[in-house]
């Protein structure tokens, strides 16, 4: 009976061990990002805020905002964005030839939809920096980020989310180049 019970008890610990962990928990936030070797050399500073491309209308124009608003704070130039929509082509695409500008930033959130925690949403969403002649310079991914979206009298309030999209692109966007002295 001895060996009966040391069966049970390895067998038991093998069934344990093979469990995933995080069984029930919320998701971790995940943010894959990329700074490619040619950052530097254009220092880009100007910069296009394009408009957010999602399916989820509340989350455009306060992500766009939020954004604008993140890259003067990270000692950025955002054009002013009714300036980037006046130059802007009916496909998405910035022509801003008579402007001195050097990226475009491109949001696209892909999914949001109600999380497994309350008050919360789960978002994935990719962007881009792109120098004026389309080289990417940074992208960024975040998979399965978990936003807060709270129910303020009786409604959806996606701010909350906005500003934590937002700040999950920029708090992984490099610092504003140095400027060339000389």
């Amino acid at each position: 009976m001895g060996r009966m019970k040391r069966f049970a008890f390895l067998a038991l610990l093998a069934a344990a061990c093979a469990t995933p962990h995080n069984q029930g928990e919320v998701t971790k936030n995940r943010a894959d990002y990329r700074t490619h070797p040619e950052y530097d050399d254009f220092r880009p500073i100007a910069i296009a805020v394009m408009p957010v491309k999602t399916t989820v209308f509340a989350t455009q124009m306060d992500t766009r905002a939020d954004l604008y608003e993140g890259l003067f704070k990270r000692k950025y130039s955002p054009f002013k964005l009714d300036v980037v929509d006046a130059h802007t082509d009916s496909k998405g695409k910035f022509e801003g030839h008579d402007l001195a500008w050097d990226a475009t930033l491109e949001v696209r959130i892909t999914r949001l939809r109600p999380g497994r925690a309350a008050n919360t949403h789960d978002c994935d969403a990719e962007a881009a920096l792109r120098y004026r002649t389309g080289e990417e310079l940074w992208t960024c991914k975040l998979s399965d980020y978990v936003v807060a979206v709270p129910f303020t009298n009786g409604e959806l309030d996606f701010r909350p989310a906005c500003r934590e999209i937002a700040e999950a692109f920029l708090s992984r966007l490099p610092p504003r180049p140095p400027v060339a002295k000389g």
